[in-house]
């Protein structure tokens, strides 16, 4: 079983294509829902976040670890102040997440003068996932590699647009400027000017509905099961 396209197909490179099946990742939608409204994101934000409601919250909720190069998401908050300085004095990203890189990425936060922007609160346990995506704007993600996210299924889930790397099965969620983002790995450039153009154009609500809609409809818990079902009762009609 294969969780995204792409993997799916260069499996099918490495053994019998028959055996190799696509069956995707999936996420609770009765977990991972938008807010009810403005106030309640607000409300939400300053609890968790201390950051208040005029600000625009970037979210990043992936390990600190190379393959998700966090760098590139600092590199383009420091682009964002260069082409966009009342924007970049609005914009915080949260990262939720630690690991070994943890000091190394707070060192370059400072060394390009962005700490300020930038609130990192460590590991979180998974109770608390669906009431921080909740109080978040835009999902952003600078991956080097991927399967299928379950993050980015989450954000979509709770009604999120999402900036992502074009890697992986990220292409089978995202279109890119139908219902987010998609920029080539470590261009920290293309993520200021996505977050730009999102704000500015006023896409967020649009491209968040779309997300919500997108994976209610393809990608719930309830549509894996039903895939998988399929998938053994097809099986068992070969034995």
């Amino acid at each position: 079983l294969a969780v995204s396209k792409d993997l799916c197909r260069k499996a099918k490179l490495l053994s019998d294509k028959s055996n190799v099946i696509y069956l995707p990742n999936a996420v609770d939608t009765e977990l991972f829902y938008p807010p009810d409204s403005l106030e309640e994101k607000f409300a939400i934000r300053r609890k968790l976040f201390n950051i208040e409601e005029e600000n625009i919250v970037l979210i990043n909720t992936r390990h600190l670890r190379p393959v998700y190069d966090h760098f590139t998401l600092l590199a383009g908050l420091a682009y964002l102040r260069k082409i966009d300085p009342k924007m970049y004095r609005r914009t915080k990203l949260v990262i939720v997440g630690d690991g070994p890189l943890r000091k190394y990425i707070e060192l370059f936060a400072y060394n390009l003068n962005v700490s300020k922007n930038l609130v990192i609160i460590g590991y979180q346990p998974r109770r608390l996932m669906p009431m921080l995506m909740r109080a978040a704007d835009i999902y952003v993600n600078t991956s080097l590699s991927e399967g299928m996210p379950l993050s980015i299924l989450e954000a979509m889930a709770t009604g999120l647009p999402v900036i992502s790397t074009s890697v992986g099965g990220i292409l089978d969620l995202i279109k890119h400027e139908e219902n987010g983002f998609l920029i080539p790995p470590k261009d920290y450039r293309k993520l200021a000017l996505s977050i730009q153009r999102l704000v500015k154009g006023e896409l967020m609500h649009k491209m968040g509905k779309l997300n919500r809609y997108k994976i209610v409809g393809d990608f719930s818990i309830e549509q894996k099961l039903n895939r998988l079902i399929k998938i053994y009762e097809n099986v068992q009609r070969c034995i």
